[in-house]
């Protein structure tokens, strides 16, 4: 009875305030069901959309291993997403420090002549690049020169912080 006491306290004291959420009201009831009912072997589940949650009498233990597991789950998932996350960073700043005029001359099979700044204007058999083709390829050129130019800026700031 003292947890539902405490409950009853927790969300009159939270309604009563109003800048209260009805999330924080709902944090509150999690609370109730993640911390304070497991000291009774009391398992309360969310069945998920309207339906009501289900309650059963189980070891505390149990409760409170299965709980660990899924904190677990949860922090490896947060873990696996942050490491995905400067993997990607990784790629893009390494994707930015390749030089543009540099960037289509190991491309020898496609193209055979580059202007000054490395952007191909013979396709591999000599002839010239058609319009369409000169201007795509000049368009990853430009992408590629300013991501290069943006690391740049980035690597000299960071040198002038130092």
């Amino acid at each position: 009875m003292d947890v539902f006491a405490a409950y009853r306290d927790d969300v009159k004291k939270a309604v009563k305030d109003k800048e209260t959420s009805f999330k924080e009201v709902l944090t509150i009831s999690d609370k109730v069901r993640d911390d304070a009912l497991p000291e009774f072997g009391i398992r309360l589940e969310d069945q998920g959309g309207d339906k009501n949650a289900v309650w059963k009498f189980q070891p505390k233990e149990e409760i409170l291993e299965d709980r660990r597991q899924k904190k677990e789950a949860a922090e490896q998932k947060i873990r696996q997403k942050e490491e995905e996350k400067q993997k990607k960073l990784q790629k893009e700043e390494d994707e930015a420090k390749i030089d543009p005029k540099t960037m289509f001359l190991d491309k020898k099979n496609e193209y055979s002549a580059f202007d000054e700044n490395g952007i191909p204007t013979h396709n591999k058999e000599g002839a010239e690049l058609a319009k369409k083709s000169r201007t795509k390829v000049e368009a990853v050129w430009k992408k590629q020169n300013d991501k290069r130019n943006k690391w740049l800026a980035k690597q000299s700031d960071k040198i002038a912080e130092n």
